[in-house]
């Protein structure tokens, strides 16, 4: 499928990102989104170069095929404001399909909280050593308070049950927290309804190995946060993981990763088994 318009393109790249959409339709004049080749501030431009990031988008339908191949079945979460946080836990087996579903409890306001602590903290320096950056620095490349007093201001009211309204930096690090939280990369599958297609590459938050090295389809501003990672990648790691089964060479019985599809204001599980 051909490209579609640059400002379309520019939509997308910042929905999967978690920006917002300035007022002409292109992505905000923000560093956080990826810069081309030239290494241009994103704000000298009027858009963002991604020519050489973004493949044929690949129909919804295909993209199911190819999880479902790998054991990896969409699911739904309740629109309750915290679908992103049970999405995420529910694709790599923390709650089941049922509880996704279900009221929100007390497991997800504590999680939250816990998130919230987590990501307006200091950190340690196991943290530092393992992104590349502190958690103070992670901030200040979103444009959000480095001191972490400042920080509990500017994120605290992502600690209260079904709060999801912001839609800036404040949630790209709250996904970011989500994912640490269940110490795994979140695969966000960006599905445009216009077309039922699923943009390529994909957003992963907390990239690391085996879908990212140290640095790979990373920038200095994100580098940490999210990456931008070829679908195949993730396809990848799926084959790897079910391959390696669950014998004495096996790292984990988990999954190696979340995948959640993201529609504007709705997240949903791929529920991952490595025996489907």
């Amino acid at each position: 499928m051909a490209l579609e318009s640059n400002e379309r393109m520019d939509s997308l790249l910042a929905g999967l990102a978690g920006l917002s959409v300035g007022p002409a339709g292109g992505s905000a004049r923000n560093p956080l989104v990826l810069d081309d080749a030239d290494e241009l501030p994103v704000a000298e431009r009027t858009r963002p170069v991604v020519d050489s990031s973004f493949r044929p988008m690949i129909a919804s339908d295909e993209v199911k095929r190819l999880l479902r191949a790998r054991g990896a079945r969409l699911g739904g979460a309740s629109m309750d404001g915290n679908c992103a946080q049970r999405s995420i836990l529910c694709s790599v087996g923390r709650i089941s399909q049922a509880d996704a579903l279900a009221p929100a409890g007390k497991r997800i306001r504590d999680e939250r909280r816990q998130v919230v602590d987590r990501i307006v903290s200091c950190g340690t320096d196991a943290d530092e050593e393992r992104l590349g950056t502190s958690l103070p620095q992670m901030r200040r490349h979103l444009g959000l308070p480095a001191d972490p007093a400042q920080a509990e201001a500017a994120l605290a009211a992502f600690r209260a049950s079904g709060y999801w309204t912001s839609t800036g930096a404040a949630f790209t690090l709250f996904l970011w927290g989500l994912a640490d939280l269940v110490d795994r990369p979140v695969v966000v599958l960006h599905r445009d309804t216009a077309t039922e297609s699923v943009v390529d590459p994909v957003c992963v938050y907390r990239a690391r190995r085996p879908l990212a090295g140290p640095g790979e389809g990373l920038r200095a501003e994100n580098r940490g946060v999210f990456a931008m990672l070829p679908f195949s990648d993730v396809l990848r790691a799926l084959d790897d993981w079910r391959e390696a089964g669950d014998g004495p060479d096996s790292s984990r019985t988990d999954p190696p990763v979340a995948i959640v599809e993201f529609v504007p204001g709705h997240f949903s599980p791929f529920v991952i088994s490595r025996n489907s």
